[in-house]
């Protein structure tokens, strides 16, 4: 036998083999009891994610260079192939830069979910500049935070909110407002149909054109888009969105072009089908959250799938668009699930459905199994990353009342409340996270941004939770008092505030009360200057101009004295523990 026969014998030997494989079974027993969620991911679902070197861009220019001729999103019964609305961007970024939106530019997107959200987002982004998505559905006084807040030079929005923008436009740094229709890009009949219901001829208001504000159709400049900005770095920022993170004090998360472009590898990666295109997204969700941009606008352009888009949560209508079209993935909040439910005379169907935003409750998550036939897995995460972070397998195990286990590249851990220290499974402390989604930071305010990370690269969730043997996650409480009511965040010391602006209220405490419709809903208690003096219909008329609809207390009660403990802060479960207002009509509209 010749010398280099019995070299490759001796290297292929069978205690080497053996050898060889106890160092890799080891490292793999090591590397599972960091992370014990591995072993539970559903087949072809990689462990790891490579941070991704492109912008955010790349997803819409891919899918037009690539998927032409497939239909990008659907606008009532009209279709858009992924061509049409590339050349429409290009034409709304040639218009965009003609009023002077340049790079690092910050642009308020005030819209719902229409063609026009959809056309400007891309543009924006083309230019360099940052998008700042905002609710349409603000207050002056909430528009006007958030505007100055943003240092927003532009702002585009619907003809509908005109009226409130531009009365408080011009001390807010705007420098120019576009306005759009909701109706521009529905089909003849279903515009004729949208007036007659709206009566929009009457209630339209009339746009007053001058060097500031634009319509956007006239911005479809037909000419050939401007050049994108050169040279952007991944980590720049891409979008700006307004949470309360933590503390619960408004602030803006600062997500990257790689950010929330690995959020989206990420969520291909785990729903399954969705790694081959051509399927359908139900886009309830408003993309002007995080949420809906991520799994209904991101990872639509990534995959490729068609978006069926809606500006408004309606039950019926969904219904019906379940039985016209092949949906394969519905995003939503559990009020949207409960909506459906209520809709006693209707169908729904699905391939997956996916709840985020609040916690799932496990009867409405069985009832909706045993009557339409879907198992809805329930998922996490946070604005400050992008924001999934964690989901339950979508074929596997769905553990009840679980979050599920953190997304590929995604690490998660339990520390405890006061040393801070990581705990074994089992154990209660706060959630931490880290992963490619996860934010740099806030818009100037590196104090909070100091206060959210730990020791970086470990993000303070705010959750108190805690990870069982298998590596699923479960939330027990809330660090924080955000209120959590139909998918929206209330920040009770902001409806505090306007509260104790009325002249007949000495203090206020704003709590979540539980409620089967809305999961949660905003009730105050009021300490009165004088006994007896006000009522819930007057606190409403009083909050209707200062408050968004679902800030607004839908019940109160008022109290002798309101409790505080040393460091001064109220002590909200011991007012819940003793609240005498029944539960039941909590929920009846404001």
């Amino acid at each position: 036998m010749g010398i280099a026969m019995k070299a490759l014998l001796t290297r292929i030997s069978l205690p080497r083999l053996v050898s060889r494989w106890r160092k890799r079974h080891k490292a793999k027993i090591v590397e599972d009891s960091d992370r014990p969620w591995l072993r539970h991911y559903d087949r072809g679902v990689g462990h790891d994610l490579a941070q991704p070197q492109a912008l955010l861009t790349s997803l819409f220019l891919d899918a037009a260079r690539d998927w032409g001729t497939a239909t990008a999103f659907i606008y009532f019964e009209r279709s858009f192939t992924y061509t049409e609305v590339y050349r429409l961007v290009m034409r709304f970024s040639a218009g965009l830069r003609s009023i002077g939106v340049t790079r690092e530019n910050h642009v308020a997107l005030i819209l719902p979910n229409c063609p026009q959200f959809i056309i400007a987002y891309w543009a924006i982004l083309w230019l360099g500049a940052r998008v700042v998505p905002m609710n349409p559905l603000l207050s002056e006084r909430e528009m006007r935070t958030q505007l100055k807040l943003s240092n927003a030079q532009a702002a585009i929005t619907l003809d509908r909110v005109l009226p409130r923008l531009y009365r408080i436009y011009r001390n807010t740094g705007l420098r120019s407002i576009v306005v759009a229709s909701l109706e521009t890009f529905m089909p003849t009949l279903d515009k004729i149909g949208y007036r007659l219901k709206t009566r929009s001829w009457l209630n339209q208001p009339r746009v007053q054109k001058d060097r500031s504000v634009h319509l956007f159709r006239e911005l479809l400049i037909d000419e050939a888009g401007p050049p994108s900005a050169g040279e952007i770095d991944p980590d720049s920022p891409a979008v700006l969105l307004f949470t309360g993170g933590v503390t619960g004090s408004p602030k803006l998360a600062v997500l990257s072009h790689r950010n929330l472009l690995a959020n989206a590898y990420q969520a291909r990666i785990w729903i399954p089908g969705f790694r081959d295109g051509k399927k359908t997204i139900l886009a309830a969700l408003p993309l002007l959250h995080s949420y809906g941009l991520t799994v209904c606008h991101h990872l639509a352009w990534y995959s490729k799938a068609a978006v069926l888009l809606e500006p408004r949560f309606d039950a019926r209508r969904l219904a019906r668009l379940s039985r016209r079209y092949s949906i394969d993935l519905f995003p939503a909040v559990p009020t949207m699930f409960v909506a459906l439910l209520a809709n006693k005379k209707a169908d729904f169907y699905a391939q997956i459905c996916i709840s985020g935003g609040s916690p799932l409750p496990e009867p409405v998550r069985t009832e909706f199994r045993s009557r339409f036939g879907i198992d809805i897995t329930q998922g996490y995460g946070l604005t400050e990353a992008g924001p999934i972070t964690h989901c339950n397998p979508i074929q596997g195990r769905h553990k009840p009342d679980s979050i599920g286990m953190p997304w590929p590249g995604t690490r998660a851990r339990i520390v405890d409340l006061q040393s801070r220290l990581p705990l074994p499974p089992g154990e209660i402390g706060e959630l931490q996270v880290t992963g490619p989604q996860v934010m740099p930071g806030y818009y100037r305010n590196p104090e909070e941004t100091r206060n959210v990370f730990s020791s970086p690269p470990w993000l303070c969730t705010g959750d108190v939770a805690r990870m069982d043997e298998d590596g699923y996650f479960f939330i027990v409480d809330r660090k924080k008092d955000i209120i959590f009511t139909g998918g929206h965040n209330v920040y009770p010391s902001e409806v505090e505030a306007v509260l104790c602006e009325h002249p007949a209220v000495r203090d206020a405490v704003v709590v979540g009360r539980p409620d089967s419709y809305y999961g949660e809903v905003v009730f105050a208690f009021l300490l009165l200057k004088t006994k007896g003096t006000i009522s819930l219909a007057e606190i409403k008329r009083f909050c209707r101009d200062k408050l968004t609809t679902w800030k607004i207390p839908r019940g109160i009660e008022e109290v002798d004295h309101i409790p505080y403990n040393f460091l001064g802060k109220a002590l909200r479960n011991k007012l819940l523990e003793n609240i005498k207002q029944p539960a039941k009509n909590i929920s009846d509209g404001v």
